[in-house]
């Protein structure tokens, strides 16, 4: 359960971090972050496709 919340955290600053540098280029922003949570051997969230 930590670790889901830490997984939480991270995701909601890296979207924030993402949006802050590309601008309005949020859809960037998740592409990266499935591809960082597939690399990482993760399953990728469904919810953004």
């Amino acid at each position: 359960m930590r670790m889901m919340m830490l997984s939480i955290s991270l995701l909601i600053i890296y979207l924030s971090f993402s949006t802050h540098v590309h601008g309005q280029n949020t859809c960037e922003a998740f592409i990266d972050l499935t591809l960082i949570i597939d690399s990482s051997g993760s399953v990728p969230p469904d919810d953004f496709e």
